[in-house]
């Protein structure tokens, strides 16, 4: 009877103009039933897959995802939520894109598991999906035996909002396929530092974690050499997380690049960021290696005195820094300053939203920052006229752009939920 009633369904999941969009939809089974998805965090990972247009135009790829969105919204196969900019698979419909999953061998490998725990029968998947788990037996040893279970073939990990506390020695090593890990709204994870070992992660999430300093490495700081394939990163939440290192080819050698060097940048692929409440974060200087760099948020960083350390040239020897970002969100960062003494261009900036930067009373702009680019500028009156500028020419150029602010809480503009 219930196979049935899926064939009667199934005639909107055949009806879909292409496999591209099927696809997106089958990829939503990912997340549990009526669960309220956010839909910008669906389209990025639809580009982390691989599923979207394969371009350097990051905004071309998200047109296309709220395309898909509306698509399968005309036709039943996922609804609006309640919560502005979020959709939700009925159950029904997510008990239909699973059984589409089985229907053949081949999609049988690209498991979505939500409650399973038994593993031995996911050995051979491309995809796995674990929530609300109190326990994961996938790291209980009196349940998989001594050794770490392996996923070989495993291409999508999610993780979320189950009660682990670290993630075990030697597990994500044997993951060297792995392009989407989500390990978020896991409290008491503590343990990420394997993530470097991951040579073709596109999109990874680890808000609202616990990064402690009792971890391996110590975790105050992120080391994510080779991740260069990463596009979109999220971290939240992570209170002990001080500074992201780059680590250099140079063997026993740690830091940023130098001017001699000839290697590629280390997040050439990565087009957005999101760092909110990481109250010991000093800097974002490391985003000199994101030369695709489209979007970035950063909020509730107590500590912050500025987002690009200038010192020993940094960014004399990165001219081109932020060439591609069109979006820059700044809010509660009170201690952020405007001391740095070189400019930006900003070539391609569109909208600069700041709120509660008390401390920022200058901005790397000249007459030529955001030119053809730049459609806003959204800051609050008391700030925006307290700002120091080098030429009133200057002052004068950019106030055609201003748009008195309210406040906005990154967290709900940014759509982040539990």
């Amino acid at each position: 009877m219930e196979d049935q009633v899926f064939v009667i369904l199934a005639f909107s999941y055949d009806s879909l103009s292409n496999d591209t969009i099927k696809s997106c939809f089958l990829y939503c089974s990912m997340f549990p039933s009526d669960y309220e998805i956010l839909e910008d965090e669906l389209i990025e990972l639809w580009i982390g897959e691989g599923l979207l247009i394969a371009s350097y135009d990051i905004q071309r790829a998200r047109n296309q995802g709220y395309d898909i969105i509306e698509s399968l919204k005309v036709a039943c196969l996922l609804e609006s939520a309640e919560s502005g900019k979020h959709v939700k698979m009925h159950d029904m419909i997510h008990d239909l894109a699973l059984w589409l999953t089985m229907k053949t061998e081949e999609m049988k490998k690209r498991a979505r598991v939500l409650e399973s725990r038994d593993f031995a029968e996911m050995k051979e998947a491309q995809m796995i999906s674990l929530w609300d788990l109190d326990r994961i037996s996938l790291f209980d040893r009196s349940v998989v035996g001594p050794k770490v279970p392996s996923f070989p073939n495993l291409e999508t990990l999610f993780l979320r909002r189950n009660s682990m506390g670290e993630i075990p020695s030697g597990f994500l090593e044997k993951m060297s396929l792995v392009r989407v890990l989500n390990l978020s709204y896991n409290y008491r994870l503590g343990m990420c530092w394997q993530v470097h070992q991951l040579v073709n992660l596109e999109y990874l999430n680890i808000s609202f974690t616990s990064i402690k300093a009792r971890s391996i490495r110590g975790l105050k700081k992120l080391s994510m050499h080779s991740v260069v394939h990463l596009e979109t990163l999220q971290i939240s939440s992570c209170n002990d997380l001080k500074d992201v290192k780059i680590d250099t080819i140079d063997k026993g050698k740690q830091g940023f690049i130098p001017r001699y060097s000839t290697v590629l940048p280390k997040f050439s692929k990565l087009h957005e960021v999101h760092i909110i409440s990481c109250s010991k974060l000093l800097d974002l200087t490391w985003l000199i290696y994101a030369p695709c760099l489209q979007s970035l948020a950063v909020s509730a960083c107590e500590s912050m005195q500025e987002l690009i350390d200038g010192s020993d040239g940094v960014v004399q020897e990165n001219y081109g820094l932020f060439s591609r970002l069109t979006t820059l969100q700044l809010e509660n960062l009170p201690k952020l300053n405007g001391s740095c003494n070189y400019v930006l261009p900003f070539p391609s900036l569109k909208m600069i939203y700041v709120h509660s930067c008390e401390n920022l009373r200058k901005i790397p702009f000249d007459f030529n920052t955001g030119k053809n680019s730049l459609k806003k500028i959204q800051v609050e009156q008391s700030w925006w006229d307290g700002l120091q500028w080098e030429d009133e020419a200057i002052k004068q150029r950019f106030n055609s752009f201003f748009m008195p602010s309210v406040y906005m809480d990154l967290y709900q503009v940014l759509g982040y939920g539990y």
